[in-house]
């Protein structure tokens, strides 16, 4: 958290990252990248190493103005991620297109727990929508 990465140096710490760990990353249960500044770019590349993590369960990536085209970019990947239970996407700048494709991959994935999308630009109805799509998926998957 807060390590001040942004999107110029994102690129690098990944692939570094990768080159130096990729035999112990399937092993990590938790990321957290939140303040750094990634916006929708870095989260595209994030979104290349995410792969490694194999094992991940939650993600952090709370204030890093990600983004409509961010979150879209995520959710792409969430859909083939088998581990991932919860998300936290506070303060990204995230509106409603964002918001509904995200929400849509999540109710898709039967062990999706928990996602934080607070102080993001979500309008109201788009929030009771979300809600309720978020309340079938939750009867359908019990039944």
């Amino acid at each position: 958290s807060n390590c001040n990465i942004s999107t110029v140096g994102a690129s690098k710490f990944y692939q570094r990252l990768i080159e130096t760990f990729s035999s112990s990353l399937s092993n990590v249960r938790s990321l957290d990248l939140s303040d750094n500044r990634l916006a929708s770019r870095g989260v595209s590349i994030l979104c290349k190493s995410l792969g490694y993590f194999t094992h991940l369960t939650d993600l952090y990536l709370e204030n890093n103005k990600i983004g409509d085209k961010g979150v879209i970019a995520l959710a792409d990947h969430i859909k083939s991620h088998k581990t991932l239970a919860y998300l936290t996407l506070r303060l990204n700048l995230i509106q409603d297109v964002g918001a509904q494709t995200l929400i849509e991959v999540l109710c898709s994935k039967e062990n999706f727990e928990s996602i934080n999308l607070k102080c993001n630009h979500i309008s109201s109805s788009m929030c009771d929508y979300l809600t309720e799509l978020a309340r079938k998926n939750g009867k359908k998957n019990r039944s």
